[in-house]
């Protein structure tokens, strides 16, 4: 039985079908917010650790994608950790515009992959 509703990860927004979410059991929608909210400034995080850190990397205008994919690897661990995935597979890429994108692949325990790519992460 799906748990989410699926995001699209360009605009942040619900997928809809005939006016109506689009359930999914992916958890590309729990790596979404992980990975796009500010590690504790969520008001319904279930604690100070919830989040990334990308906006620290945003204030010192860092562009180097190993620090992009240390803080992705961080904001997806409690995912691995509470059982939901195997295994994370955290890749970045530089743009042509130079802007880093970022793609996290997480394997289910039935071993289903869902793969997530943010593009214009904003680091």
């Amino acid at each position: 039985m799906p748990q989410n509703w699926l995001i699209d990860p360009a605009s942040g927004d619900y997928v809809l079908e005939n006016g109506k979410p689009v359930e999914t059991d992916s958890l590309q929608v729990p790596a979404y917010f992980r990975l796009k909210t500010p590690r504790g400034k969520w008001l319904y995080a279930p604690d100070d650790k919830y989040g990334s850190t990308f906006y620290t990397l945003k204030k010192q205008q860092s562009q180097d994608a190993s620090a992009v994919e240390r803080v992705a690897e961080n904001a997806v661990q409690p995912i691995l950790d509470d059982g939901r995935a195997r295994q994370a597979i955290v890749e970045t890429n530089v743009s042509a515009r130079n802007e880093v994108v970022l793609t996290t692949t997480l394997q289910q325990e039935n071993g289903t992959l869902d793969t997530l790519i943010l593009p214009k992460l904003g680091a």
